[in-house]
């Protein structure tokens, strides 16, 4: 019967037949007709016989239910058993014209033992009429010219042990039969076992399970067709023709296990027509060119590869294979977690092949590849998806070794795909890649590690071909312009994200993007190069690359950050660019290219930031970019190359611009907020917006400068000139240093020189380079030059801010027409300051020196002003008002006035007008009858806040001081004579306070500028007074009162922001005053009702002290009989006026304003008048309140006003 072994491509297997000759027929036709006893040659049903040695072989027909015994020595020839044959030790050979099987089982049953079967076919198992036959075979042996063993229509074998040798087949197994093998060693010329359904019709596929056996074939191992199924343990399969192959699984299935497949020139394990097998650390070797270890073919047809090792040598021969459609499976051996091993020495041989429309799933393998590219072949990759193919890999590691384009892991084609996580690849030939994709395939990696001896790291090639890696790391080692650590060429992409991309080797790249449409992408990721002419990231020929929230660093000599060249570009965002090797640039373009660097930092420490080397480029850095050049270059262009540079939003540019030739053009401009700080040398044209700062480091040249923004002439090293042959400021400043001095020959200052034409208005701003001040003059050719105009000088420059020095204001003059100066006038005579008292010299004194000099005259107003007198703080509090007690108060304080003291150096003084403001608030207690009977003695504290504004007449200074202050009093007074004479009798007060002060000084310098400055003081105060009071009669009172005031203050020395040094800032004040108060007492209320009665019997007082007089008697004062009480809103009215001279015996304040000594004197006498009330509204409660007039010495004129409420309670 004919058996269809399939057909596998490039292999042509024959057909191989297997039948029962006629010799079984003729057997099963007298079956049917034997009767009667048992004879020789027959057995009957129901007998047993047995064969021993020396009995004649002969050919023997068991008939059903009966039994035959071959004993030890014993011989037959052919056999057919419908019943039982029992062999042992026995022999079993055909007769001298053999044809057939030597024993046919026929649904009976063979038990074999230690026994030998030759023949064209030895040992024969079917069924009959639906019995099957079967047989159990131990440690024999089996022969056939032909099929050593046949089993079918699901008769079964049990064979252990013993040898199986076929012609043909070893073992043929049909239609539903199963077969066990253990230990058994088979030998065939052709199919080791074969497995199918056969002709029949309904047949199905047979199974055989293979344990610690051994199969020698020709042409296949074992051979599984038609459904049929077999489980392989612990065996050794070897072929050794070139049209076979080790196992095969047609439409079937195996399993094999700890099994050793060896081939020559012939596939190890081959899946075909939805078949499957499972090899469980399977070791499959094979040799010869195109034999792979093992292959899944078409649609449904799955390899599945647990462990185990597969190795291959020839040429073009794969590790493990799946084409058309077939898929295979590539993981751990579930019982120990050991991974497949892949091994393949020959050239074009891949690790893993797969191709038009396969599969793969690979983990935990370990792939290695030694063989070169050899044509028409593919290279000898680690894993290779061509067609439409893909894979996922995971956990594995992959080594090429090869010398021609051995790449690690490619996809290759549209549809084409991979993705690889975890694991590593490893390459060592100078033109093999880590991973590749081409064609349009598209690749994943993720943490996956990459190093590449020789080659590239990883590659794509053409429109359409996308690799993307996420994680881990590629190692590029070799050298030269196509090893680079990831190459984009012909239109394809390339993503790194979170990548350490470094490369060793000498004129290497770390990312290179070649041809229109190629591109790199590398985010968060770090690219390091090593070697001498090896870049950072490169694009050539069209190509582009750009990296985002990554670090590129290069330490070669001449190893750029970013490169492009012809009609390329690269673009940095979020990114780090740094080189350390000599002559590297951060970003190199050449030839009509351009870069783009978004929130990136550029540092090169020997090189250039930016460098153009050839042709038209484009720089354009926005959004904080920050280029600082190593050397103090920043930008470098070679003769012939035009260069556009642009910084934008806030960038920063670290470094000179260098025009390398005279033909070279250089383009530059900063805008929104952009910061350069650095030289230019031979631009053609600079241009700085309203928002943005040139810091210029050395004198520069420039072509056209339009500055709308800001160009500071560096104070690290003063005295440079910035030449343009045009200049154009709209709104401009220019920061200049400049030795303030006496200008002309003398001159020392940063330059503004325009060779050309002038025009717009700009603001000139000058920093003080240790000059001291000085009158220059006024005269055409007086003072500092600072700008000079070769030009029409249409502009107009102003000052930016004060040019102050010492005391000294300069101004910005046009003096002579076309250029212009800084020049101060001579308004003011100021000592100077050498302590010979020669002849003062002259010169404008900035108005905020005097400033400062008229707050230490109004702070002497200031504290004292708070200071006043006793009356003034307590109003008229008589003794006899007082009662034992606690008391508060609170009063509030207003002057006026406008002042004029006199200099006490030779610098004119200044008039000044103020006003003060202020508020006390204070407590006390009253103890009576302390030292003489009937006085009282008040102890109390107080807190107060002031403040005073001031203006400087004649000048632009004003200020203000703000206090804070702690004092405290004692006041002592005598007691009336009467009770009906207040007011009477003497006082003694004594005040003591402390207050810190806040100063604020403002001016205008004679260009306009606002000037302001704060600082601190302290001031001590203390006041003795004391006065006598007389009763002239109906209320009226006299009192004289005399006084002694002192005051000191100091304030912080500094120096102020237009450097005016500052210091020994005193003012002392000593004012003695004299004076006489005159007032008047109204009684309403409860006191109109009262009358006098006769004194009371005099007592001592309760409280009186021992030794003091005791106290005479009281007048009691008793209402009108029946006479009710008015109740009135105020109890008594003193009305006073009183005058006042004060003489100021010190008076003087003082400082020293930058060398040059300046001070007040505020002394003199001058005179007050004022009037006043004291309203006591209750017997707790009182209001006063006083206004006057003060004039003479330094006060003009001035008023005040105070006023307060008095609390009373036991």
């Amino acid at each position: 019967m004919p058996i269809s072994h399939g057909s596998l491509e490039p292999l042509r297997l024959g057909r191989v037949t297997g039948r029962f000759i006629s010799a079984s027929v003729a057997l099963f036709a007298a079956s049917t007709v034997l009767s009667g006893p048992s004879h020789a040659g027959n057995v009957a049903p129901g007998d047993t016989v047995t064969v021993g040695a020396g009995d004649t072989a002969e050919t023997w027909d068991i008939q059903n239910d009966a039994t035959l015994n071959v004993t030890v020595g014993g011989m037959i020839q052919q056999t057919g058993v419908f019943g039982t044959l029992n062999m042992s030790g026995a022999t079993a050979t055909p007769t001298a014209a053999p044809s057939g099987y030597t024993i046919n089982v026929f649904g009976g049953k063979a038990n074999i033992v230690n026994s030998t079967i030759t023949g064209p076919g030895g040992l024969g198992v079917s069924g009959f009429f639906g019995v099957p036959g079967s047989a159990a075979v131990t440690d024999s042996a089996i022969e056939g010219t032909s099929q050593a063993v046949l089993v079918q229509h699901g008769s079964t074998l049990d064979m252990t042990g013993g040898t199986v040798k076929g012609g043909t087949h070893g073992f043929e197994l049909i239609n539903g039969s199963d077969v066990t093998i253990d230990g058994t060693t088979i030998t065939s010329g052709g199919v080791g076992i074969l497995a199918y359904a056969g002709t029949s019709p309904g047949a199905i596929g047979s199974s055989v399970d293979v344990r610690n056996a051994k199969i020698e074939a020709v042409r296949i191992g074992v051979d599984l067709q038609d459904g049929s199924s077999a489980d392989i343990r612990n065996t050794e399969i070897t072929t050794t023709g070139s049209d076979g192959f080790g196992v095969r699984s047609v439409a079937s299935a195996a399993n094999l296990v700890d099994t050793t497949v060896s081939t020559q020139n012939a596939h190890g394990i081959v899946v075909q027509n939805g078949g499957s097998v499972n090899a469980t650390n399977v070791t499959v070797m094979t040799t010869g060119d195109i034999a792979h270890g093992a292959t899944a073919i078409g649609a449904g047809s799955t390899i599945r590869a647990f462990g185990g090792t597969y190795s291959t040598s020839g040429i073009n021969a794969a590790g493990i294979e799946a084409r058309n459609g077939g898929h295979a499976v590539i993981g751990y051996d579930p019982r120990t977690g050991a991974g497949t091993v892949i091994h393949t020495t020959g050239n074009s041989a891949v690790g893993v092949l797969l191709q038009n429309g396969s599969s793969a799933e690979i983990t935990g393998a370990s792939i290695e590849t030694n063989g070169s590219h050899e044509q028409p072949y593919w290279a000898a990759a680690g894993v290779l998806a061509i067609g439409g193919s893909t894979a996922t890999i995971t956990d594995t590691d992959v080594k090429t070794t090869g010398d021609k384009d051995a790449g690690g892991v490619v996809a290759e084609g549209v549809g084409s795909h991979y993705d690889m996580v975890r694991g590593s690849i490893h390459t060592t030939s100078a033109t093999a890649a880590g991973a590749v994709t081409f064609d349009g395939a598209t690749a994943n990696l993720t943490d996956v590690t990459i190093v590449s001896e020789q080659g590239r790291g990883i590659t794509a090639g053409d429109a359409g071909s996308v690799l993307t890696m996420n994680g881990g790391s590629i190692l590029a080692k070799g050298s030269g312009n196509e090893q680079s650590a990831v190459l984009a060429v012909r239109g394809a992409t390339i993503n790194v994200n979170g990548v350490s991309v470094r490369s060793e080797n000498s004129n290497a790249r770390g990312l290179h993007a070649f041809n229109p449409g190629s591109a790199v992408n590398a985010v968060g990721s770090v690219i390091t190069t090593l070697g001498t002419g090896s870049h950072g990231g490169f694009a050539s020929g069209g190509g582009f690359v750009a990296v985002t929230n990554s670090n590129v660093i290069t330490e070669g000599v001449g190893s750029h950050g970013l490169v492009a060249q012809n009609d390329s570009s690269v673009a940095a965002t979020g990114s780090v660019i740094k080189t350390t090797g000599a002559d590297s640039a951060g970003v190199y373009l050449l030839n009509d290219s351009s870069a783009v660097l978004d929130k990136t930092s550029v540092v090169s420490e020997q090189g250039p930031a930016l460098q153009t080397a050839g042709g038209s480029v484009v720089f354009d850095l926005k959004n904080g970019t920050q280029a600082i050049g190593g050397k103090g270059t920043v930008l470098t262009a070679a003769s012939g190359t035009t260069t556009t540079l642009t910084a934008d939003g806030k960038s920063y540019l670290g470094g000179d611009m260098v025009a390398e030739a005279e033909d070279a053009v250089i383009d530059a401009s900063l805008s929104n907020g952009s910061l350069w700080q650095g030289a230019a040398k031979g631009l053609t044209s600079a241009s700085v917006d309203g928002t943005s700062h040139w810091l210029m480091t050395g004198s520069s040249d420039v072509g056209s400068l339009t500055n709308d923004g800001t160009v500071e002439f560096d104070a690290a090293n003063p005295y440079k000139t910035l030449t343009a042959a045009t200049l154009n400021v709209n709104g401009g400043s220019f920061i200049l240093n400049t030795k303030l001095n006496e200008g002309g020959a003398a001159s020392e200052t940063d330059k503004i020189a325009v060779t050309g034409d002038a025009n717009g208005i700009g603001m000139i701003n000058i920093r003080n380079n240790g000059g001291t001040g000085a009158f220059t003059g006024t005269g055409t050719a007086d003072g500092i030059q600072v700008v000079q105009i070769g030009g029409a000088s249409d502009a107009e420059f102003q000052l930016g801010s004060a040019a102050v020095v010492g005391i000294y204001d300069y101004q910005l003059k046009k003096a002579d027409g076309q250029n212009w100066y800084l020049q101060t006038e001579g308004n003011d005579v100021v000592d100077p300051g050498d302590g010979s008292g020669g002849n003062p010299g002259t010169g404008h004194v900035v108005d905020i020196v005097p400033g400062y000099n008229i707050a230490l005259s109004a702070a002497q107003n200031h504290v004292l002003t708070t200071l006043d007198t006793f009356h003034e703080r307590l109003g008229e509090l008589r003794s006899e008002d007082l009662e034992d007690g606690f008391h508060a108060w609170m009063r509030g304080i207003g002057k006026t006035g406008s002042y004029s003291p006199k200099s006490i150096t030779g610098y004119n003084g200044h008039g000044f007008d103020m006003t003060t403001a202020g508020v006390q608030i204070g407590a006390d207690y009253s103890k009576g009858d302390v030292f003489v009977a009937g006085d009282k003695l008040t102890v109390g504290i107080f807190g107060e806040y002031a403040n005073s504004s001031f203006d400087v007449r004649g000048r632009t200074a004003d200020g203000s001081i703000s206090s804070k202050g702690l004092g405290g009093y004692v006041t002592w007074q005598e007691k009336a004579p009467t009770d009906r004479k207040p007011g009477a009798g003497a006082y003694v007060d004594a005040v003591v306070k402390h207050d810190w002060l806040d100063f604020g000084v403002n001016a205008k310098s004679v260009s306009g500028f606002d000037l302001r400055n704060g600082y601190k003081g302290k001031a001590t105060s203390a006041s003795i007074e004391t006065g006598y009071g007389f009763d002239l009669g109906n209320n009226v009172v006299l009192q004289p009162q005399a006084q002694l005031t002192y005051s000191k203050i100091r304030a912080d020395g500094f120096t102020d922001n237009y450097g005016i040094a500052v210091h020994g800032q005193e003012a002392e004040s000593l004012i003695g005053r004299v004076g006489v108060r005159l007032e008047k007492t109204f009684y309403f209320g409860d006191e109109e009702e009262m009358f006098e009665v006769a004194p009371a019997k005099p007592i001592k007082p309760a409280n009186s002290a021992k030794g003091k007089k005791g106290a005479k008697a009281k007048t009691v004062i008793v209402p009108l009989p029946e006479t009710p009480k008015k109740k009135k809103f105020v109890k008594s009215v003193t009305t006073f006026a009183d005058a006042n001279a004060k003489h100021e015996f010190k008076g003087k304040n003082g400082l020293v304003a930058s060398g040059t000594g300046i001070g007040n004197d505020m002394g003199g006498t001058r005179y007050d008048v004022g009037v006043g009330v004291v309203a006591r509204v209750s017997e707790n409660v009182s209001l006063f309140g006083r206004g006057a007039v003060e004039f003479g010495g330094s006060t003009n004129v001035a008023g005040k006003v105070s006023g307060g409420l008095k609390i009373t309670w036991k």
